[in-house]
């Protein structure tokens, strides 16, 4: 049932007419959780059993953990227990395959072939990256007191299976979200109008523009060494764009369908191809990993205490295990690595000192805008490709152009013209809201005009292309 289909709008439209038919928080949180087990036993009915699993012990772990109170010997062994749990499951059914590949490549450069393992071919459910981080990060809250346990285990199934953001976040905060889930809520014109909006909004990104621009990348990446270095430029730069639009309109869906239910989102992305760092960049994109990350896995590590190098290996950790967390593969630790990379030197080269002149258009933000987006830009090569063959004829491709000038034109043009045709969107957006009339029937009147565009897009174009973070 995927946010782009016409099965979803259906899905949508009864859950919401039964959700605010009904009075009572607990109703509501009922209807919920009937609605959410519906949306994701439409891909997986089976692993229905295991996302409960997760529900379960982390529900009973966390009770645990705040009856305890200080004592930190027990607390870490239910710590334990609900980590080796969460991540025993997620190494299982994502990693095994790719452990045993690696085991069978070891196999046969030894000569081992007796040995060499057959993969599993396990199916990975659907969301189990997204909602593991949000079970861990919840025991981790009450683990050092920063929040309460739920003590509803229907609120607590609710907090962790709620549709609009179960698949592929944003990832959400038990302190920010479950209040919202154990209080009445209500909808007015405004929340109509943004809900509406952000939906239509962001169907928009994803058919009109993600969808389309896909039709683009996914040849040149195929196929590489059937195209040339420009081919697998323009591609490179498209899939920049598809996987923005494609993602940050997945999030506009999820947002807008829990502000029709009364129910706010944390946002996910800010303009990330306008940062004038990478450091500024991870602050933009995927902001609820971000954080969780920073949270969770930096800080945990040790941070910046320690000394320079211990906070360089800790920003190379963290990113190297957020590759992975992206997808088993070493496309994706090398796509994790470098981001390690480039936050490791930027941090060495003064990236925690104040910056100076980083408001308003001038030279040195152009150029710190610029590098950044390439920086961003060549780690994607290895993001979207299958595998290191892949990125390698990409990659070989594009440094192909700086054999001719007007291969080097077009290496230092394109992204300027990408970036401008960016901003110029961006642009003409905020000029389109602005010149829209405030009151609130014409709120209401613009939410839907944006919706029902929206939708129409989505139906013109079915079947709808699958959004590319559900792979992970």
């Amino acid at each position: 049932m995927l946010f782009n289909s016409f099965s979803y709008f259906v899905f949508f439209a009864l859950t919401l007419a039964v959700y605010w038919a009904v009075r009572g928080q607990r109703t509501r949180l009922w209807v919920l959780l009937i609605a959410s087990l519906v949306f994701y036993g439409s891909w997986s009915p089976i692993f229905l059993c295991l996302l409960f699993v997760t529900i379960g012990i982390d529900f009973w772990v966390a009770k645990r953990l705040y009856a305890l109170g200080d004592d930190k010997r027990r607390k870490r062994l239910y710590l334990v227990l609900s980590l080796c749990g969460n991540l025993g499951i997620l190494a299982v059914f994502k990693y095994s395959d790719f452990f045993l590949q690696n085991v069978s490549w070891v196999a046969r450069l030894s000569g081992l072939t007796d040995w060499v393992p057959k993969p599993l071919g396990i199916v990975l459910p659907l969301g189990i990256s997204f909602y593991t981080f949000l079970s861990l990060g919840y025991i981790i809250d009450v683990y050092r007191r920063n929040a309460k346990p739920i003590e509803s285990f229907l609120v607590f199934s609710v907090f962790l299976m709620f549709f609009p953001h179960l698949i592929a976040g944003p990832i959400l905060r038990a302190a920010e979200f479950s209040p919202q889930l154990q209080t009445p809520r209500w909808v007015d014109q405004n929340r109509i109008y943004a809900g509406a909006s952000r939906i239509g909004i962001g169907l928009i990104k994803k058919v009109l523009i993600a969808d389309w621009l896909a039709a683009v990348v996914e040849p040149v990446f195929s196929n590489p060494h059937l195209f040339d270095g420009r081919s697998h430029l323009i591609a490179l730069y498209a899939y920049a764009f598809q996987i923005l639009f494609d993602f940050a309109g997945y999030c506009d869906i999820a947002i807008g369908s829990a502000l029709l239910l009364g129910y706010e989102l944390p946002e996910n992305f800010r303009s990330p191809y306008f940062s004038r760092s990478i450091t500024e960049f991870w602050r933009r994109w995927h902001m609820t990993l971000s954080s969780w990350l920073r949270d969770y896995l930096y800080i945990s590590l040790g941070g910046n205490r320690g000394g320079a190098w211990k906070t360089y290996r800790n920003l190379a950790l963290t990113m190297l295990l957020g590759g992975l967390w992206h997808g088993a593969s070493w496309n994706f630790v090398i796509w994790g690595g470098l981001h390690g990379l480039y936050l490791a030197v930027h941090r060495a080269f003064g990236g925690t000192r104040p910056a100076r002149d980083l408001e308003g258009l001038s030279f040195t933000n152009a150029w710190r805008t610029w590098l950044t987006f390439n920086l961003v830009c060549f780690a994607w090569i290895f993001f979207r490709a299958q595998h290191f063959d892949q990125a390698w004829a990409v990659l070989t491709g594009i440094g192909s152009l700086t054999a001719s000038l007007w291969g080097w034109a077009l290496l230092l043009g394109a992204s300027p013209l990408a970036l401008g045709t960016y901003a110029l969107a961006s642009w003409l957006r905020g000029r389109l809201q602005a010149w829209m009339p405030t009151g609130p029937r014409a709120q209401l009147a613009y939410g839907g005009l944006w919706g029902v565009l929206g939708l129409a897009l989505a139906l013109a174009a079915a079947p709808g292309a699958e959004f590319i973070y559900f792979q992970f």
